[in-house]
């Protein structure tokens, strides 16, 4: 991959010569996400060509596992205990017998491969095989106790939810895009998360505040795509305006159907400076219907690689 000098350089050596220069490219990135954002970076700025091979979709080559786990040593040689972070969960909302159920879902998971020695890191955007979805649920009800009937359309909307933010941040991963435009990807998940938090604290005033962000992440998301089609974007809050500028695009968008259950202009302002009013019935169905859209919008945002279901094989620390 990388070209050999007279002096023969290893593999290691080559990586660990370019990787001071990517690290301090990604100061101002928290430390666990700077691994694999190096691992971009050497493969665009450092790897010229692959003998025998190319760079297309590299990080699902077998070869690709051994750039990773070097780079990977290097981080954890330089960093230590601050490489490491809690597990990282996206927060959803979900309604059931009239109250709001926080869900938290894992990003990612792990799968042993070789006890103590490998394990796979999955990048899942739906269910994965033996997952069980009332795992989600954070302090969840007495599911036994439930009428089956009950329990069952509580799940199913337990998984809708979850299946939609996976999907939508596996979809949002490492887009290659102008500042703007990839500011606007970034900032949707965090849109949906913080309105589902306040769905979930309940207070009056925070449900203006869910159906504002709710609404942000659907705004985001729709200017993105525009400037990923046309270069630019319209200066509208208007999800209406937005989605029919993409039209022409031949993009799935949103229908009226489902805008149609989103205030939309001088209403939705209203709600978000509290001058009008709304009920945990309606914040919840905006925000359901706000999350159908960006899960349809996500996918198709323009992406350099494919994250979906997504797996790599790695070693455990004490075994490199």
């Amino acid at each position: 991959m990388v070209s050999e000098t007279e002096s023969e350089i290893t593999l290691d050596q080559a990586i660990a010569s370019w990787l001071p220069m990517i690290d301090a490219e990604l100061h101002g990135v928290p430390i666990p996400d700077r691994c694999m954002r190096a691992c971009f970076l050497f493969m665009k700025s450092a790897v010229i060509e692959v003998n025998g091979d190319d760079k297309a979709a590299f990080f699902a080559k077998p070869w690709f596992k051994a750039v990773y786990q070097t780079i990977l040593a290097w981080y954890r040689k330089r960093y230590g205990e601050a490489l490491k972070r809690s597990p990282a969960h996206i927060v959803g909302a979900c309604e059931f017998l009239g109250t709001i159920f926080e869900l938290q879902i894992p990003r990612t998971l792990s799968e042993v491969e070789t006890e103590n020695e490998t394990a796979w890191l999955i990048f899942p955007n739906g269910v994965w095989d033996g997952e069980s979805v009332s795992s989600w649920i954070v302090r969840p009800p007495n599911l036994h106790s439930l009428d089956a009937d009950e329990c069952q359309v509580f799940l199913q909307q337990v998984e809708i939810v979850g299946c939609q933010l996976r999907n939508t941040c596996v979809n949002l991963m490492e887009t290659d895009d102008d500042d703007i435009t990839d500011g606007l990807v970034k900032m949707v998940p965090s849109h949906l998360a913080i309105a589902a938090s306040h769905l979930i604290e309940r207070p009056a005033h925070n449900l203006s505040l869910a159906c504002w962000e709710a609404h942000q992440a659907v705004e985001k998301i729709l200017k993105a795509l525009m400037r990923q089609q046309f270069g630019n974007h319209l200066p509208s809050h208007s999800l209406k305006v937005l989605r029919d500028r993409l039209v022409k695009s031949e993009l799935s968008l949103p229908d009226d159907a489902i805008l149609s259950r989103v205030p939309d202009g001088k209403i939705l302002l209203s709600i978000r400076a509290g001058e009008a009013q709304t009920n945990i019935e309606q914040a919840y169905d905006i925000y359901r219907a706000c999350l159908e859209m960006t899960d349809l919008c996500a996918r198709g945002i323009k992406r350099k690689y494919d994250f979906h279901n997504f797996r790599l094989l790695l070693r455990k620390p004490d075994c490199i």
